[in-house]
């Protein structure tokens, strides 16, 4: 594996074993509406998703 598919699945390991599933995945339907993150890729994306889940607990 490279080092963009560990990083998916550290962030998803992680995710699960927060049982933040539903929220992980509206954090990135809403920064894929946010005229700021757009644009951006899906790895950044998941990065600033799980920032922002980890962050608000």
């Amino acid at each position: 594996m490279g080092n963009w598919e560990n990083l998916y699945l550290e962030i998803y390991d992680e995710v699960c074993r927060l049982k933040a599933n539903e929220q992980f995945y509206k954090t990135i339907d809403n920064l894929s509406i946010d005229p700021r993150y757009k644009y951006k890729g899906m790895r950044e994306k998941w990065q600033l998703a799980f920032n922002l889940i980890k962050r608000n607990g």
